[in-house]
């Protein structure tokens, strides 16, 4: 038999600047409501977050922390799904992570999943942190060992840069 396709429905968004907890609630419906596959946030508090998980998890009960406390990564990420992710790593630059592979465990099959945020190039240490990330991402792309692969998050990067070739 043919396996059944589903369409996948994501979201992502950047909420560094909703602080306001009434605000945060209507967008927690907003989520729940939406019936999405994936979430990717990004710009997440850690104060924040153990927020966010309580309301959520009950819908989708697998997620990304965005940090390890074992391997001391702190991220601004925080990833939702109705699904397992397994083989969580962290691509670490000091003690952040501006990068994180899973393998989504998808009902039909398995699906390499890239998270990232690197810092918006406002300086040159930061230009190169963001261009250091897209190196990891290329290095993870090219030796994974899953056929599918989704990239997604907030790359701080025009889609007319040249960099945004070196993903293609």
């Amino acid at each position: 038999t043919k396996p059944v396709l589903i369409p996948l429905v994501f979201y992502q968004f950047n909420i560094k600047n909703t602080h306001n907890k009434d605000g945060l609630d209507e967008f927690i419906e907003y989520l729940i409501v939406g019936q999405y596959h994936l979430i990717t946030l990004q710009g997440v508090s850690q104060q924040s977050k153990k927020y966010n998980i309580k309301k959520l998890s009950p819908y989708y009960p697998y997620f990304i922390r965005g940090e390890n406390k074992h391997k001391d990564v702190v991220s601004d990420q925080l990833l939702f799904s109705k699904y397992a992710f397994t083989k969580i790593k962290y691509y670490k630059k000091s003690v952040g992570s501006f990068l994180i592979s899973s393998v989504w465990q998808m009902p039909s099959s398995e699906i390499s999943l890239y998270s990232l945020h690197p810092p918006s190039p406002r300086n040159k240490n930061l230009w190169q942190t963001r261009n250091k990330t897209l190196y990891q991402l290329k290095h993870a792309l090219k030796y994974s060992s899953v056929s599918k692969s989704i990239v997604i998050g907030d790359l701080n990067l025009s889609k007319h840069s040249g960099r945004i070739n070196i993903l293609k």
